[in-house]
């Protein structure tokens, strides 16, 4: 009873740091979006949308699931794993890097816009900055210092969204949303490199470094479909209704998706170490409790935005966004149902069954690709109406059909079980 207690304790005080992160991010995503949607036009604004989106894409790799190795990582092999995910970290990022700088013509070709090809360019570099601290986030979530990890989060996120505004109105136009965050990542590195007491070492034993690809690989994957149906929405409208309607849809997405998405993060950041402090047999409870401590705090906030849109849409970004209003309202409401399928995934990998969420990952991601690119026929507002309702389908699926099955299962057992 007393650890149940502590453990509580400990996620409540860690979700509390991690709303102090969302609050300093969500005035400084309020004023940044403010800027952006009074002096970017609906052109720029879709742009930097595809920029962003395309850049997601390959930004992918680095959630390629080996840091998990050092959170859940036992004390005689920390440093061993460390030094493992450390140099597995600059071979992934090297890659993302030398990836996306080669893919940049090929997207700014197939778009017809010349710009996009050196903010691609350019959003390429801080992944050749971020590997010198890629260890130290991931000892700081081991050790439960989501006080740290929340601080950073919301400092780094809001500089970069105070400078976008700050360089918008410099004149700076579609380079005001890439130029931030070239400024954030070295500042991020010297930060985690001061505050987490880390250093490599000069050898590694390679051989064991297979088994972390072997894990890692159906996450990476996972993540991959995640982030694909995150940003597939845009790349869609941009190519069916055009680059201005592509340019409403960002913004709507960015008013009433960008917060809710941030809140989502934090849960997740936030539930995977209580999961992972806890037995084998009590995983499944303590997902169940962290999910319902969300219901309260996370989703009656996002209804309270949602409620609100046609209120705050053209009292803070201008008229000229006000017809966004009802677009903004669906999409702010698909973030319910998105909080508790994002949830499913820190489950799945406390408990190694990274296949199964691969396998339900897919089956979704497939239905989710096809019903965008119909809805996008028919309009914005179809989009819109299709992702809340595929979304909390998903969710229902998960937590009726997958959940029960999932609860009677431990770490290293492996389940056998295809969405119905």
């Amino acid at each position: 009873m007393l650890s149940q207690l502590k453990n509580n304790h400990y996620f409540l005080r860690n979700m509390s740091w991690m709303a102090v992160a969302e609050i300093l991010i969500r005035v400084t995503r309020i004023v940044a979006t403010i800027v952006l949607a009074r002096y970017l036009s609906q052109q720029d604004y879709g742009v930097a949308a595809i920029a962003l989106a395309v850049a997601e894409f390959i930004r992918v790799l680095t959630n390629n699931g080996i840091g998990i190795k050092i959170i859940n990582s036992s004390a005689k092999d920390l440093d061993r794993n460390c030094n493992i995910v450390y140099r597995l970290n600059w071979l992934i990022s090297s890659l993302i890097f030398v990836v996306q700088v080669l893919m940049a013509p090929v997207a700014a070709f197939y778009y017809g816009i010349n710009d996009l090809s050196l903010l691609l360019i350019a959003l390429a570099f801080p992944y050749i900055v971020y590997p010198f601290a890629m260890v130290h986030v991931y000892l700081a979530q081991r050790t439960n210092d989501l006080k740290l990890t929340g601080l950073m989060l919301g400092g780094i996120v809001g500089l970069d969204n105070l400078v976008s505004a700050v360089l918008v109105l410099l004149g700076f136009e579609v380079w005001s949303v890439v130029l931030p965050k070239l400024i954030v990542a070295p500042i991020w590195v010297a930060i985690y490199r001061q505050k987490v007491d880390w250093m490599p070492s000069k050898t590694v034993r390679w051989r064991a470094a297979f088994s972390f690809f072997s894990f890692g690989k159906t996450i990476f994957l996972t993540e991959f479909l995640k982030v694909l149906r995150h940003n597939v929405d845009v790349i869609i409208i941009a190519k069916v209704l055009g680059l201005e309607l592509a340019g409403l849809y960002a913004f709507a997405k960015n008013a009433g998706l960008g917060i809710s998405l941030s809140l989502i993060n934090a849960l997740n950041t936030a539930l995977l170490p209580k999961l992972c402090a806890v037995s084998n047999k009590e995983v499944a409870s303590e997902f169940r409790k962290g999910i319902k401590l969300a219901t309260i705090t996370v989703l009656p906030l996002i209804a309270v935005q949602a409620a609100l849109a046609s209120m705050y849409v053209p009292l803070l970004f201008g008229d000229k966004w006000s017809h966004a209003t009802s677009l903004v309202t669906l999409l702010c409401l698909s973030a319910i149902p998105r909080t508790l399928v994002d949830a499913f995934s820190p489950l799945m990998r406390v408990l190694e069954q990274q296949n199964l969420e691969l396998r339900i990952a897919t089956q979704f991601s497939f239905l989710y690709i096809v019903g965008c690119l119909l809805s996008a026929h028919f309009g914005l507002m179809f989009v819109a109406s299709f992702i809340g309702l595929a979304y909390a389908l998903f969710a229902i699926i998960i937590y009726v059909f997958v959940l029960k099955k999932v609860s009677r299962f431990t770490r290293y057992e492996e389940v056998t079980y295809v969405v119905p």
